[in-house]
Formats: structure tokens, C-alpha cells, sequence
């Protein structure tokens, strides 16, 4: 910036910051489980809602990369409300999670173009997995939430997930 290189400054600064945002994941993810060693799951669930808010900052009109991160870290965080007994709370981020695992599984996109704030950057992100994220939020709601598998919500959750569900090759992701 002091050169006068906007353009190399931003390209950079685009870098860090999406850097920091995964870096960010880390930090989060590994003092939590600190602090529920400690028994702090308030401040458990407190750093898991700053991960999936600061990563639902990145989505951008294009379903991107950070839909489905998005679509993990909000149901880790419904795991965290359920444990300590705000079922609201937890009620609410399976609804983002869901959202997100819908809006991705539409038109998923692993272009770093699509992720907001990173629309110079060229490149793909990485995911092996064969599915989007609709069949992996299925799988963990019915795994970790059996004892609402009769509730209302659960049902229609689950049912628009599947409604949407798609794979890398019905997508064209891969060929």
C-alpha cells in the first residue's frame, strides 16, 4: 500500500485474510476443547457461534466454499446447544445449517471467485468427498439428534435435504 501497489496490497491482504478465517477455525476449534475439559461449555458454544458467524461473512451471492463450512459449523454448534440444553439456540443453528446445505447443494461453487471479499483470487478449494453438503447434514442430524427424529421440524429439515441433496457428478463438479 505505502508503494503504491494497491492491487499486489489487496491480492495479498485477500490472501491473509482468507488464511486467518481457516487459521481462525483452528484456534477456535482447539481452545474449545480446552475449555470443555474444564467444563466451560458456555464459552464452547460462545467460540463455535464467533466461527460459523465469521465464516458466514465470507457467503456471497454464489453459494460458495463458505456455505458449506457454514452448513458444519452451525450443526456443531446446534451439538454444543443441545448438550448444555438451549434447545431454542440448538433449533435455530439447524436451521442455518440447513440453509446453508440447501443454498450450497443448489448451485455449489469450490471457486475461490465466488467466496466474498475473495473475487480476484483464482483457484479451487478442496473437498474430496464425492457429496455437497445436503447428504453429510442428513447423516449428522440423524446421527447426533435421534431423539428428535419425530419432531415436526426434524422432519422437514431432513426432507429439504434431501429434496436437495446433490453430488459433485450431478452438479458437474466432476466428470
Amino acid at each position: 500500500m505505502e508503494k503504491g501497489d494497491i492491487s499486489g496490497a489487496k491480492s495479498r491482504l485477500q490472501q491473509h485474510l482468507w488464511h486467518t478465517a481457516f487459521g481462525f477455525a483452528l484456534v477456535t476449534g482447539t481452545l474449545g476443547e480446552c475449555l470443555r475439559k474444564e467444563n466451560n461449555l458456555q464459552y464452547v458454544v460462545a467460540l463455535q457461534k464467533l466461527h460459523a458467524t465469521l465464516h458466514q461473512s465470507f457467503t456471497h451471492e454464489t453459494p460458495n466454499y463458505s456455505d458449506l463450512i457454514c452448513s458444519w459449523s452451525f450443526l456443531k454448534l446446534a451439538e454444543y446447544q443441545a448438550e448444555i440444553e438451549d434447545t431454542e439456540g440448538m433449533w435455530e443453528s439447524i436451521k442455518q445449517s440447513v440453509y446453508h446445505s440447501v443454498r450450497f447443494d443448489k448451485s455449489p461453487s469450490y471457486s475461490m471467485e465466488s467466496i466474498k471479499f475473495m473475487e480476484d483470487h483464482k483457484g479451487m478449494m478442496g473437498n474430496n468427498s464425492s457429496q455437497n453438503a445436503c447428504r453429510d447434514t442428513i447423516k449428522r442430524l440423524k446421527n447426533n439428534f435421534p431423539q428428535y427424529q419425530s419432531d415436526e421440524r426434524m422432519i422437514r429439515f431432513i426432507q429439504n435435504l434431501e429434496t436437495a441433496a446433490t453430488d459433485k457428478i450431478q452438479t458437474g463438479i466432476w466428470k
